[in-house]
């Protein structure tokens, strides 16, 4: 799991970039290789930090360049294209790194442009949205990014003081992609080491987004079926319940529950889940009024896989009469 940027981030890549500079090429990649894969995994600890990005920056370079003097030039070109799509205007010129250099870094350049570049639009679900692409801001609103290199990218959007999840495209060579970042959904999604499910900041808003946030992420992994379960009260009752939601609305198909008036057995439990796959009910299994789509649901298609999230702790909460699932506000899907 992501564990953020470490405190000494910057001081590991000058050590890397010192071994570098003192052909210590090995040492180097030891050093910058962890740098760079956990730089990848925390681009939120980017944003508004231009002395990060130089260092993710320098970094790259040195660790291009020590890939190619232990002789991986395989390593190195694949470096060299990930600082082309993060750092376009970076030229690695000859009078800084020498000959060598300069020419394998515009043959890589050279290479990717030749295979054909790609489109990639992206579409905030909320109007007013900041696009960061690779962790550098590219604007507000709809981006259309005609020219790109083929490769991988990384996508985030900034509403105000909230950050998306980091969304992980990957563009062949002549290919056109659309993506929409809806912020309200990375937001709500938390996976954690044994858990994974949706959070609200309110019952109001789980009422509103619960659903189709559930059908989106199962859309988002391919899932063939999305089924809500929680606790909740129930006719006075806490209880357990789960229902089956459609992947395309977010409408529920089946739902019921299971009374918590002593713990359920482990038959009951299996029986809820035969129920959500189209069987009958069985013994202490009660049957509820599926729940429509509002009328202006409709989950959007996922045309990426999603990065990881910030990892808020689950607090304690007591189950109370409110919206859909009470005062739970954590449900796994």
């Amino acid at each position: 799991m992501n564990q953020g940027l470490p405190l000494d981030f910057e001081q590991q890549i000058d050590q890397g970039h010192t071994a570098w500079t003192m052909g210590k090429f090995t040492e180097a990649v030891k050093h910058l290789t962890p740098m760079m894969e956990v730089a990848h995994l925390n681009p939120g600890a980017f944003v508004d930090n231009e002395r990060g990005s130089a260092a993710v920056q320098k970094g790259l370079i040195a660790l291009a360049l020590s890939h190619n003097g232990i002789g991986d030039e395989s390593a190195a070109r694949a470096t060299i294209g990930e600082i082309l799509r993060t750092f376009p205007n970076e030229k690695m010129s000859a009078g800084t790194y020498g000959m060598a250099a300069n020419k394998l870094f515009e043959s890589v350049r050279l290479d990717l442009a030749g295979r054909g570049k790609g489109r990639l639009v992206i579409k905030p679900a909320n109007a007013g949205g900041v696009v960061y692409l690779n962790e550098r801001i590219d604007g507000v609103g709809t981006r259309t990014k005609d020219q790109l290199l083929p490769g991988e990218y990384r996508v985030m959007l900034q509403t105000g003081a909230q950050i998306s999840r980091s969304h992980t495209v990957k563009l062949a060579a002549n290919e056109d992609l659309t993506l929409t970042v809806d912020g309200g959904f990375d937001d709500a999604v938390r996976t954690k080491a044994d858990w994974t499910g949706l959070g609200f900041a309110s019952a109001a808003d789980r009422e509103k987004s619960e659903a189709s946030y559930a059908a989106t992420f199962g859309k988002s992994i391919n899932a063939t079926a999305v089924a809500l379960i929680g606790i909740d009260v129930s006719n006075g009752r806490p209880s357990v319940i789960a229902a089956l939601v459609k992947r395309d609305t977010g409408g529920e198909l089946r739902r019921a529950s299971i009374p918590l008036d002593a713990s359920p057995s482990r038959d009951q439990l299996r029986g809820l889940a035969r129920f959500l796959a189209g069987e009958d009910a069985g013994p202490g299994i009660e049957i509820h009024v599926a729940k429509p789509a509002k009328p202006e649901a409709r989950v959007p298609d996922a045309t990426v896989t999603t990065g990881e999230p910030a990892e808020p702790e689950r607090p304690a909460e007591q189950p109370t009469t409110s919206g859909r699932w009470g005062g739970w506000k954590w449900m796994a899907s």
